[in-house]
This record gives C-alpha cells, structure tokens and sequence, in this order.
C-alpha cells in the first residue's frame, strides 16, 4: 500500500465517531476538525492528523472542504497555461485573482500559489514553520484552507492591495488516489452528507465579511441556524441575534 505522506492540509469535518481496528488508524470523533495530509492512500481511506497524532481514517466518515483550487502534479509552466488561457477571440477566460495551489517543483512536498492578475501570473511559495503553520508573509494558518479563505478577503500580494484570491472559472476537479487494497468501513447509518436537517446548526471556523448585502455577516465561533441551500456552495442561514443572509458553507463545521 502506498504510504508516503503528500502534505496537502486540506480540511475535514467528522461526520461519524471512529474508533480504529488497526493500529495505523486515527480515533476521532463526530463534527472535529482534521487535517487531511494524504488522499493518496488506499481508496476509501486518507492519512490525517489530528491534535499532533496521525493516521488512517476512512473518508466515507468525513466531509472534505472545498479544495477544487487544488491541482496535483501542476508544474509552474502547465500552471501558467492554465490561468492565462485565451478564449476564440483572444481575451483573458479567468478574472485578476484566479488561482491555482500546486505542489513546489522544487521544494516538493511544499506548495505555491499561482495567481493571475493582469496578463500575467504570480507564484508565491508557502512556507511552513517548526510548529507546523503554514505562512506567506506575516499571519500563520493551521491549514492551507485557512490561508485560502483569508487572501480572499485580505490581498495575498505586499505590493498589490487588490490581489484577492477568486475561484477559477471551470475549476479543475481534484482526481482521487490510485487503486489499492484496503477496504473501507461502512459509514453509520444516518442522513446522507447532502441531506440538510431542518434547523442544522453550524459553528462558523472563520470570521466572514460580506460582499453583497444579502450575505451574512459572522465571526469565528459564532452559532448560525442553517435554514435552506441556495446552491452546491452557499447556504442561507440566522445568527443568534436574529440576523439572516447566505453564506459560504466551507466557513462553517458542525455544531453539537
């Protein structure tokens, strides 16, 4: 089985209590945080870390956060290609503030960002202190989601205050691992991930600041009510307070 560890950090929220039939495996349980170092492990398993301890933990008992932004085995020049295509008549397809995380051709397992701004592209290294957090000038993350989310609102440039992080248009789908042998256990039964139960609850992981006037605004730890799904990625929710608004459903976890 393939056991390297690819670093990638991305996010995932528990949906079931796990305790482990192997010593590899990682005990966890229902609505934590983990971070996801590998998903290219046995199908149905990923390699996670969880308060400085790592292992095995089936996917089918956690939701990813959206990492589409994430494209695998992406060099600098195949980055560029991609963020500076042109359409038929020769104009730029993705907005100033596209971008792309990749792993470092130099540095691997280490990633860059790509950003296009103008007709051209910008590459920032990440960088990973002894405690484990991820940085590129001065704020440290626990996780590259945690960085992403924050240079969407605050630039990711020191020279250009208007370099805020955007979706790709097309955004390229992460490709699952290759095919091993390790067989997953069956999730709890229980709703389906997609299912939202009247009056679900959520935690807010980060402060978020709106854009429109029908967004909500909120701060990290804040407890919203979740009253519907306006599309794949925002949900409408109330504050404590009585306020209502949508917002990003990868800004929130769980809450018990």
């Amino acid at each position: 089985r393939k056991t390297e560890n690819n670093t990638r950090a991305m996010e995932a929220v528990a949906l079931h209590d796990f305790t482990p039939s192997n010593s590899d495996e990682l005990r966890f349980s229902k609505n934590q945080l983990l971070k996801v170092l590998s998903m290219d492990v046995d199908p149905g398993w990923y390699l996670a870390e969880l308060n400085g301890q790592s292992g095995l933990v089936p996917s089918n008992y956690v939701r990813m956060a959206d990492h589409s932004w994430y494209v695998p085995n992406c060099t600098r020049s195949h980055a560029e290609e991609l963020l500076l295509k042109r359409d038929a008549r020769g104009t730029l397809i993705q907005p100033d503030g596209a971008f792309l995380v990749r792993t470092s051709e130099t540095t691997a397992p280490d990633f860059s960002i790509s950003v296009k701004f103008g007709n051209q592209l910008q590459h920032f290294k990440v960088l990973k202190d002894e405690a484990g957090k991820y940085y590129l000038w001065f704020t440290k993350f626990d996780s590259i989601n945690q960085m992403i989310q924050y240079h969407r609102l605050n630039s990711i440039s020191q020279t250009n205050s208007h370099m805020l992080l955007r979706d790709m248009v097309d955004p390229i789908a992460v490709p699952s691992g290759p095919a091993q042998n390790r067989a997953a256990p069956a999730a709890p039964a229980g709703p389906q991930t997609t299912a939202l139960p009247s009056q679900q609850r959520v935690v807010a992981l980060f402060d978020f600041n709106p854009q429109d006037p029908d967004e909500l605004r909120f701060r990290q730890n804040d407890v919203i009510t979740v009253l519907g799904k306006e599309d794949e990625s925002w949900w409408l929710g109330e504050t404590e307070d009585g306020r209502r608004g949508v917002f990003p459903y990868n800004y929130v976890q769980p809450y018990s």
